[in-house]
């Protein structure tokens, strides 16, 4: 009898397979996974745009934070970094949500996605892995600033998560290794979701039942993939990082292109 009228209950089966997946590359790559949950609520279960959102965001808020154990176990967590990655991008995403209706969005999405590929090229490219980091002096802090407000930014006009924008400018504009990058990106990811969340809760947005079960089928695998992400060579790490970009960037178009056009005239 709740949520889904279509033809029946609807089993927690293809939920929990959406939540084992997004927990894998969150784990794997410092993501939130709501490039996995969104277009599987989406698609497989039926969910409306801003209940998949609302949903998929509770969802990622256990799958990040066992991500987020399995790299602070092997000390790899910058958190000073992470806590101003979260307060940057939860300003961005609100700026972010406020431009949704003024930007073409269609332009928009065919530009990141074109920023994507460039940067999986440029990390493809790249064979020095980050040895040394600089102090984090205050063109550091404003340039984490920066990447935290527009990564939000990102995440505020797409409906997806900033991690994909984080770890490799992490990694190529300010030299951090990659697996202190992704534990960053999942402290950030997790405080940005736990607050949009309780925002969410308040507008009765979230489907409790489907984002339990697809958050807690994703927190075994982003634990076991965390742990398996901070044992790789960091040069397999960024070109695995890389690829990953280029289907994100194919997804982000594809989804684009399958949405309607909108309508001018009064009957839209």
């Amino acid at each position: 009898m709740p949520a889904d009228q279509s033809g029946g209950p609807s089993p927690l089966g293809r939920p929990a397979l959406l939540g084992a997946v997004s927990g894998m590359l969150s784990g794997l790559f410092g993501l939130g996974g709501g490039l996995v949950i969104v277009p599987g609520l989406l698609l497989v279960i039926g969910m409306g745009q801003r209940r998949a959102a609302a949903t998929s965001l509770a969802a990622v808020v256990p799958i990040s934070a066992a991500g987020l154990l399995g790299y602070s176990l092997a000390g790899e967590v910058d958190w000073l970094l992470g806590l101003i990655l979260a307060g940057a991008s939860i300003v961005g995403s609100l700026a972010g949500a406020a431009l949704l209706s003024k930007i073409p969005e269609r332009h928009a999405t065919f530009a990141l996605a074109l920023l994507l590929v460039l940067v999986a090229l440029r990390m493809l490219g790249s064979t020095t892995a980050a040895i040394e980091r600089p102090d984090l002096d205050a063109a550091r802090i404003l340039g984490v600033v920066a990447l935290g407000a527009i990564a939000g930014l990102i995440s505020g006009l797409f409906g997806v998560g900033g991690g994909f924008i984080v770890v490799p400018a992490l990694v190529l504009f300010f030299s951090e290794p990659s697996t202190l990058a992704k534990g960053a990106s999942l402290l950030a990811i997790l405080i940005s979701a736990l607050v949009t969340t309780l925002s969410n809760a308040r507008r009765a947005r979230v489907d409790w039942r489907v984002a339990s079960a697809v958050g807690s089928a994703g927190v075994a695998t982003s634990f076991v993939s965390s742990r398996i992400a901070v044992g790789l060579p960091e040069a397999l790490a960024n070109r695995l990082f890389a690829v990953l970009l280029v289907v994100v960037s194919a997804n982000l178009v594809l989804r684009q292109r399958r949405r309607p056009r909108p309508r001018s005239g009064p009957g839209g």
